[in-house]
């Protein structure tokens, strides 16, 4: 039933930055179970644990923290509309002013500050929606698999369910607990060597020509957690960048209003607070998705200009006055220092205080 060979003597041969994805081992210089069994390499746990719980509140009270961070993205997005089509209020020019007359909605959607707003909402909606499903599905006690309460002490188990690291499936060894609060199987090799796994990744030595059975079946990663991971990655820093270029590079002043504020700095103060208080991982691979969105508003703002497009003036040839590309050389230079200096700095900065956070109260 062995299939691989024993790892004894044997130099790990896993990269740094995968150990940090594998599930604990006691040690590490032996290969640790991947978690890419179950889609997404959430640090060792399954989406459920991640996206149940906030690193302070239960998974109850945790629903209702990202109901009020939808609900407040949702308002601030609103706000913004009906100022532009209602009373005129561009909040997002040189000065904060009321024209009188209503703006046309077509112009709103161009506006990196409102691109920003919507993917804003979406995510904090798709979180919520995460949230709920991910207490709702999180495995109760009573309805953990009978399974699992087979694994006692000295039960015989093998390792499946690998993918990356298929050539190790049909490791075997030894139970020697199972700790429920961190849902970790604790094995011992018939190397000698200890391990900690989910269950995932653990079955029962099977008699026979009979089937390999996890302890604990793998549910697959829902479409929607997929899609709230990479808008997370997106927001935090493009919160961050929209806030910092408007009062750097568009806001000339005078006047000041409580729109103009949220939608450059409140957007960032939502995104902040979900920031502290959710526990999705991090990688620094993560760091193209706020530069391909970069990219993306780049480009439109080129094709806009090209294809005739104004300002909601209706006559000058830009979105904003910072990026006229009848001046295409200082236009450029301006994107390429946005999207691969002011981005990954600002990304940086998020991922060194998520390493903080990871060691001060765990993930």
């Amino acid at each position: 039933m062995n299939e691989s060979a024993p790892l004894v003597g044997e130099e790990s041969k896993i990269e740094p930055a995968l150990e940090a994805t594998c599930f604990t081992p006691v040690d590490t210089t032996r290969l640790c179970a991947s978690n890419d069994v179950m889609d997404l390499e959430f640090d060792g746990k399954t989406w459920q644990e991640l996206f149940a719980n906030s690193v302070c509140c239960p998974g109850g009270m945790f629903v209702f923290w990202r109901l009020f961070l939808a609900i407040s993205a949702m308002t601030i997005t609103g706000w913004s509309v009906y100022d532009w089509v209602v009373m005129g209020v561009d909040d997002d020019e040189e000065w904060l002013h009321a024209t009188g007359e209503p703006l046309e909605i077509k112009f709103w959607f161009t506006k990196l500050t409102h691109w920003g707003l919507v993917l804003e909402v979406l995510y904090f909606s798709l979180a919520y929606v995460t949230a709920c499903s991910a207490v709702c599905g999180h495995i109760k006690d009573e309805e953990r698999p009978q399974l699992i309460t087979d694994l006692e002490n000295g039960t015989p188990i093998i390792l499946t369910g690998l993918r990356r690291y298929h050539e190790h499936n049909g490791q075997q060894g030894v139970v020697t607990r199972y700790d429920e609060d961190s849902n970790r199987v604790h094995v011992t090799m018939d190397d000698g060597q200890p391990m900690q796994v989910v269950p995932q990744h653990v079955a029962l030595v099977p008699t026979k020509d009979a089937p390999v059975t996890p302890a604990m079946p793998v549910a697959p990663t829902p479409w929607f957690v997929h899609v709230t991971w990479g808008l997370n990655s997106i927001m935090l820093p493009t919160s961050a960048g929209i806030t910092v270029l408007y009062w750097q590079l568009v806001w000339k002043g005078p006047g000041v209003t409580a729109i103009g504020v949220l939608t450059h700095g409140g957007n960032f103060a939502l995104m902040l607070l979900d920031f502290l208080f959710c526990q999705q991982p991090m990688y620094l691979s993560h760091m193209v998705y706020p530069m391909f969105f970069g990219t993306m508003y780049v480009a439109f703002t080129l094709i806009y200009y090209a294809t005739g497009g104004t300002h909601e003036d209706g006559e000058s040839p830009y979105i904003y006055a910072s990026m006229d590309w009848r001046q295409p050389e200082k236009t450029s230079i301006l994107s390429c220092l946005v999207i691969f200096v002011a981005m990954p700095v600002i990304w940086l900065i998020a991922y060194a205080c998520y390493m903080v956070r990871v060691r001060c109260v765990g993930n």
